[in-house]
């Protein structure tokens, strides 16, 4: 019992020193993960860590590095990466994983795995798939407002998860992709996220986009708000759906599943082309009426689309 007593202070003290060695390291020391982008060659891994270097004595002056590494297991490619920069790799603050082109096309479960068993990393890390090469990656990384974009993706996680599927929500265990990963589809003035590639045996089969991808979702339970333009009285009304969520239920009809999909949510934020009609919308009849006509026309078109072939 009084060993007991004794050890026990002694386990927390080696415990809170080693804990603390890596918050002993002065900010300037630190080489803080912003992304990780992961790639493939034919015999070979390549991981490229965007790295923003910290500044104890200028906030808001952080410098933004890209380094590399290349090896025959993951492994070897990210220690290699680490090895590039002076500063202590930090992963702490990671949110943003790419696959690369030939990573994204075969071998997306073997880089799922690891990062999803990786200590060192971050298991709600949201996964992207994307078609960049590294050379391209590369070329992004060096634009004026990178970091800016950047910033936008991880903000986007923040507020409702809209656009993400986790490492842990993706990885099966089994070194197979299976399941929908968005597509991080890079234009001249930004991101989309808003597709996503439906993956079966570790193989991309398929690309979904705009209303297949808000269905596929919604049937995922992915919060998301939905945007719609409709015709009303000759007039074009804007409407959201918020907190939308969908239920599903499979009924033989003549011999045939039929899939029963009924949408709910709360509408908001309606607003008309007009003065006149935007008068009309703000009575409280009015804006009755048309949420429940917009839910219905919602449920109408997915069931619609979703028993297409």
């Amino acid at each position: 019992m009084n060993k007991t007593k004794v050890f026990a202070p002694f386990l927390v003290f080696w415990i809170l020193t080693f804990c603390g060695c890596s918050s002993g390291v002065a900010l300037s020391q630190r080489g803080i993960v912003k992304a990780v982008f992961a790639d493939k060659t034919i015999t070979n891994y390549v991981v490229g860590l965007v790295i923003v270097q910290g500044s104890e004595k200028e906030a808001g002056k952080e410098e933004i590095s890209l380094q590399w590494g290349e090896g025959e297991t993951l492994a070897q490619a990210i220690q290699q990466a680490e090895q590039q920069g002076q500063s202590v790799v930090f992963y702490g603050q990671n949110q943003l994983l790419f696959a690369g082109k030939q990573a994204s096309q075969k071998g997306l479960g073997k880089v799922l795995d690891y990062f999803g068993t990786e200590q060192a990393s971050r298991p709600n890390m949201a996964v992207y798939a994307t078609e960049q090469t590294p050379e391209e990656f590369e070329e992004w990384t060096e634009q004026e407002d990178f970091f800016q974009q950047l910033n936008g993706l991880e903000k986007d996680l923040e507020k409702s998860h809209k656009q993400a599927r986790m490492i842990y929500e993706l990885n099966t265990g089994e070194q197979k992709a299976e399941g929908l990963v968005p597509f991080l589809d890079k234009k001249e003035n930004g991101t989309d996220t808003s597709q996503l590639v439906l993956y079966e045996d570790d193989t991309p089969i398929l690309l979904l986009k705009e209303n297949q991808a808000q269905l596929a979702r919604l049937l995922l339970g992915t919060p998301v708000v939905l945007e719609y333009v409709t015709q009303y009285q000759g007039n074009s009304i804007g409407y959201s759906l918020q907190t939308p969520r969908i239920t599903h239920e499979i009924q033989l009809e003549n011999g045939k599943p039929i899939l029963h999909l009924t949408l709910q949510g709360s509408v908001r934020g309606i607003t008309a082309a007009t003065a006149q009609m935007q008068a009309q919308l703000s009575r409280w009849e009015s804006r009755k009426e048309l949420s429940q006509k917009f839910l219905r026309n919602c449920n109408s078109y997915y069931n619609k689309h979703g028993n297409k072939d």
